[in-house]
């Protein structure tokens, strides 16, 4: 029978170097998204600009996968 604590440890040590990407690809996406609605502007400029056509790209993806 398997211990429950050394399964768990082993699906974490597996998916540690997984989680650690997720983190930082969460930390990255926030700090865009502070840069890019930090003084937004009406006509969109550089970060905001960015972060517009950035969200575009994965709204058209996602409306691509549904279909």
């Amino acid at each position: 029978m398997e211990n429950t604590f050394t399964g768990t440890l082993l699906v974490f040590l597996v998916h540690g170097q997984v989680l650690v990407v997720i983190w930082f690809v969460i930390f990255l996406l926030l700090i865009f998204s502070i840069l890019g609605t930090r003084g937004a502007d009406r006509i969109p400029h550089s970060w905001q600009n960015f972060m517009e056509s950035a969200l575009d790209f994965v709204v058209d993806i996602a409306k691509k996968s549904v279909r």
